[in-house]
């Protein structure tokens, strides 16, 4: 899962890269630059989505709730 997303996130990171190469030059290419924007926004939700389900499988990890069982008897 860690690999998942450290790969996500070194897409998302060359993506912006390119983004401002393009933004900077004088005349902007804007079909491409909405191509990766698009793409961009594809990724980050793809990675939100992988967090959202490591979070909720944390959460119902019976490890996770071991100590408050405990404490409860």
């Amino acid at each position: 899962m860690k690999n998942n997303t450290k790969n996500i996130s070194y897409v998302i990171h060359q993506l912006d890269k390119h983004i401002l190469r393009i933004l900077s030059k004088n005349e902007i290419d804007d079909r491409t630059l909405n191509t990766l924007t698009s793409i961009r926004i594809e990724y980050i939700q793809e990675m939100n989505s992988i967090i959202s389900s490591k979070n909720t499988r944390d959460m119902f990890d019976k490890k996770y709730w071991e100590p408050y069982r405990r404490n409860e008897l």
